[in-house]
C-alpha cells in the first residue's frame, strides 16, 4: 500500500477495505459481479473551479416553433401541434429537438417517458447518465400559450443539471451560460427562475451573522424589511436554514448550512442562495445567466461582502466529499464490525480486495455518479476517511 494516501496512518478495518478495493491495475475505480464498471479516475479536460457564486438552478421559456424550425421541423409543424395536444404522438421527438438545441454534447441524456404535468400537456425528464432526473421540457397545453399566440416550450434545471451542464459543454463557465444565453436569445427566450449561489466553505458568514443582518436591517430596501424564518437544528447538526423573504415573492433569499445538509455534521460550508422569480412587473434579464455575481451582490444590501472573499474554489468537489463522509459514516455504524471481523481473515490487501469485491453488485449509487469538480473519486475517497 505504498502509493496509498493513507499510507502511514493507523486505519480502520473499513479505511483498509476502501483503500484496497479502489486499487485497479488500470488507475481506476473497479465494481466485480457480473462485469467492471467504473468511476471516472480524473475529470479529464473538466475544470469546474469558478468564481464562489454560481448558478444553482436556471428555469427559461422559449418560442417552440422556433427552437424545431432551428432543428429542421420545416414541414406540418402545426399538424404536430395538434398531435401534441390529442395524444401525444410527436412528444418524444418534440422533446428530443429541444434537448438537442439546448443541451447537446452537455453530459446529459432525455427520457424515454413522456408523462403528463399540472400544467402541460407533455413533459419529460431530463437525466444524467444514471438516469437521475436533473431538470424537466415541458410542453403543450393552453398555458404555453403567450399573448401574442407563441407556443413555448418550459425548461428547467436544478442544481445538479446546472453541474452537469457546466461540466459537460466544455470551456468555462463564462462560456457555457453565454452560449445558453445567445440561444435563447435567437428563439425567444425568457428566465422564470434563476438561483444564485454563493459557497463559504469556512463558514465565515454563517447563518447567525445572516439572522443578526437581517436584524439589523441589512436585508431591507425599499417596502420595509422582509419577512423572516429560521429552522433551527438545535445543534444536533443537521443543518440551521435561515429564510428571507417570502417564497412567492420575486427574490428569497436562503442562508444554510450546505455540508451538514449533506450529511458531514463537522463541515462548516455555508451557503447563501438567492432565488429569483419573473414577474409581470420586472422579468428577468438573460444577463444574468453571464453574470450571476452582480445580481447576487445587487440583491440586497447585506451582501455587498461578496465582493471582497471572491477566490476560486471547488464547490461540487465540497459536496462530494461531504456526501460520502456521510455514507462512509452509516457503513461504518451498521457493518463497521463485520468488515473488522472479515478483514481480520484475510493475510493480505490483496486476497481482501479480492473477496471483497465479490460482495460488489454492478450498480453505484447516487452520489457515485454525480460531477466531483476538479478533484477525482480516489482523492475524495481519501479525504472521506480522514
Amino acid at each position: 500500500m505504498s502509493g496509498s494516501p493513507l499510507c502511514g496512518v493507523r486505519r480502520s478495518a473499513l479505511q483498509r477495505l476502501i483503500a484496497v478495493i479502489g486499487r485497479s491495475s488500470c488507475g481506476g475505480w473497479a465494481v466485480a459481479d457480473g462485469g467492471a464498471v467504473r468511476l471516472p479516475s480524473s475529470n479529464r479536460g473538466v475544470n469546474l473551479l469558478t468564481s464562489p457564486v454560481s448558478l444553482d438552478w436556471c428555469t427559461f421559456a422559449a418560442d417552440l416553433t422556433a427552437v424545431l424550425e432551428d432543428q429542421g421541423w420545416h414541414k406540418s409543424v402545426r399538424d404536430t401541434y395538434l398531435d401534441l395536444d390529442e395524444g401525444r404522438r410527436y412528444a418524444s421527438t418534440v422533446a428530443a429537438g429541444v434537448f438537442a438545441y439546448f443541451f447537446a454534447g452537455c453530459n446529459l441524456q432525455l427520457s424515454e417517458e413522456v408523462k403528463s404535468a399540472r400544467f402541460y400537456t407533455c413533459s419529460v425528464e431530463i437525466q444524467n447518465k444514471a438516469g437521475d432526473m436533473v431538470g424537466l421540457i415541458q410542453f403543450g397545453g393552453a398555458n404555453t400559450l403567450r399573448k401574442d399566440g407563441t407556443r413555448t416550450v418550459r425548461v428547467e434545471l436544478t442544481g445538479q443539471g446546472c453541474r452537469y451542464y457546466e461540466a459537460g459543454a466544455g470551456g468555462d463557465h463564462a462560456e457555457r451560460w453565454s452560449a445558453l444565453r445567445a440561444k435563447l436569445e435567437s428563439v425567444g427566450g425568457r428566465l422564470a427562475r434563476a438561483d444564485v449561489a454563493f459557497d463559504d466553505m469556512d463558514g465565515v458568514h454563517n447563518v447567525a451573522l445572516a439572522r443578526t443582518m437581517w436584524e439589523t436591517d441589512q436585508f431591507t430596501a425599499q417596502g420595509g424589511r422582509p419577512t423572516a424564518r429560521l429552522f433551527d437544528d438545535l445543534d444536533t447538526k443537521k443543518g440551521k436554514t435561515l429564510y428571507i423573504g417570502a417564497p412567492t415573492s420575486e427574490k428569497q433569499m436562503r442562508v444554510y448550512e450546505k455540508g451538514r445538509e449533506l450529511g458531514d455534521k463537522l463541515s462548516e460550508w455555508v451557503r447563501w442562495e438567492v432565488q429569483f422569480r419573473a414577474s409581470n412587473r420586472k422579468p428577468l434579464p438573460l444577463d444574468m445567466l453571464e453574470n450571476p455575481v452582480s445580481y447576487m451582490r445587487g440583491a440586497y444590501p447585506a451582501l455587498t461582502f461578496i465582493q471582497a472573499v471572491m477566490q476560486k474554489i471547488d464547490a461540487t468537489a465540497e459536496a462530494a466529499i461531504a456526501t460520502v463522509k456521510s455514507a462512509l459514516r452509516h457503513v461504518r455504524r451498521q457493518y463497521g464490525a463485520t468488515l473488522n471481523a472479515i478483514a481480520r481473515q484475510f493475510p493480505s490487501d490483496a486476497d481482501l480486495a479480492a473477496f471483497v469485491r465479490t460482495l460488489t453488485r454492478p450498480k453505484l449509487p447516487a452520489w457515485a455518479s454525480k460531477p466531483i469538480g476538479s478533484s477525482d473519486w480516489p482523492v475524495v475517497l481519501a479525504k472521506s476517511t480522514t
